[in-house]
């Protein structure tokens, strides 16, 4: 198969990836904010189990498209960046880590999903994650544009 062809999968993938992240994000309906009562967290996660059981299953299996995505993606960024890759190796780690960070968040809302009666502290410490991953996607993106901007 032809470079071009593995390219043009690649994007593909993001593209499934997003899609995957959307459906998944949105099968739960609207969250309710970390700060809420102990309460509110529990009845909405006894409410949505079984569309947030489904959201976390599709946003786990985005990880199989977005790590194609962001090889192909990294590839792409090396050639265009010549001799060692260092932005486009700070770009793929950006990514990686978001991915692995934005997963084990979205582990513990499964995990909420599962277990309404502790979903509280699960879903807190999810969003403490996703925050986290905040500074991992700024890296990434810092890192692409840097290697956009230089060719």
């Amino acid at each position: 198969m032809s470079e071009a062809k593995w390219e043009r999968w690649g994007a593909l993938a993001g593209v499934v990836f997003v899609v995957l992240v959307v459906v998944g994000a949105l099968m739960g309906g609207s969250p309710p904010k970390p700060r809420d009562s102990a309460a509110k967290i529990m009845k909405y996660f006894q409410d949505h189990e079984g569309n947030l059981k489904v959201g976390a299953y599709l946003n786990g299996l985005s990880l199989i498209p977005f790590l194609w995505f962001l090889g192909t993606l990294f590839g792409r960024l090396r050639r265009a960046e010549g001799g060692a890759g260092r932005v486009s190796g700070i770009a793929l780690t950006g990514g990686v880590a978001t991915g692995a960070m934005a997963r084990v968040a979205s582990g513990f809302d499964a995990y909420s999903a599962l277990h309404p009666e502790a979903s509280a502290g699960s879903f807190q410490i999810s969003s403490i994650l996703l925050g986290y991953a905040a500074f991992a996607i700024a890296v990434f993106v810092a890192a692409v544009s840097a290697v956009v901007m230089r060719t």
